[in-house]
């Protein structure tokens, strides 16, 4: 057994079989990356839990199947974690509120359902948070509002329902906003409006209702802005005349009334 490994890249190399249980005597272990093996299948052993050094764990691109281990809470040092694009069932471990020092967690393209749990809130150090093409449903945690340092956070093509909170308008990192392909209903929050450096922001295909906020028009660095197959009533606000970095503005299947400003 290689107990003095720190460092096991076996990346788009074609293994496949099952992951050994074995894997979690590797205690020194910092970096883990076994991505893209497309035949790499059945379930992630819980005894990673053992490998508390880990700072980067990438399981990406795969077959891997089964639940994530609660045992995943006890990878303190973890700052990757990358599961996506498997088929990981189950819900997301209360116990990923553990990992303080997380900056990327992606665990998109999965089957995971339940909802997102509030723990996520604790991740204070977290950049990137992706959970699209998943099964996710509930409402959207007030909790996300303590993810200051958030720069992308990927939501669309789950079942979240409920509202939009106003607590995002805290995200004022955020550059990269999905939450598209979803039952969110309500009206699209002011406080969007505070979410100055967001370039891409997208809410297709929810059940939004309401007038578009003119807090929008402050939203001077967006150059993606999708709002298609809504229930949105009213004109289109004035102050989108700022929005000069404006590049593709998707406005379709809604109930927009009104002129087009000549300041569009």
């Amino acid at each position: 057994m290689l107990t003095k490994l720190t460092y096991l890249r076996i990346s788009d190399c074609g293994l496949d079989g099952e992951l050994p249980v074995s894997l979690g005597n590797l205690t020194l272990l910092e970096e883990l990356d076994l991505s893209y093996n497309y035949d790499l299948s059945g379930a992630i052993p819980s005894s990673l839990g053992y490998l508390k050094n880990l700072i980067h764990l990438d399981l990406s691109h795969n077959f891997l199947s089964g639940v994530i281990s609660s045992s995943f809470g006890n990878l303190t040092n973890l700052k990757y974690l990358n599961l996506s694009v498997n088929e990981i069932n189950g819900s997301i471990p209360y116990q990923i509120g553990n990992l303080k020092n997380l900056i990327y967690l992606d665990l998109g393209y999965n089957s995971l359902s339940s909802v997102i749990p509030s723990s996520l809130g604790s991740l204070t150090n977290l950049e990137y948070l992706s959970l699209n093409f998943n099964q996710i449903n509930g409402s959207i945690p007030s909790e996300i509002r303590n993810l200051k340092n958030l720069i992308h956070l990927d939501l669309d093509s789950n079942s979240l329902s409920s509202v939009i909170p106003s607590s995002l308008g805290s995200l004022t990192n955020l550059e990269y906003l999905y939450l598209n392909f979803n039952r969110i209903n309500g009206s699209i929050p002011f406080e969007i409006g505070n979410l100055k450096f967001l370039v891409q922001l997208s809410l297709s295909h929810n059940a939004l209702v309401g007038a578009i906020p003119s807090s929008l028009g402050h939203l001077t660095n967006l150059t993606y802005f999708h709002l298609i197959n809504n229930q949105i009533q009213g004109p289109i606000p004035l102050t989108f005349g700022h929005l000069t970095k404006l590049s593709h503005l998707y406005l379709c299947y809604n109930q927009i009334n009104g002129s087009i400003s000549p300041g569009i």
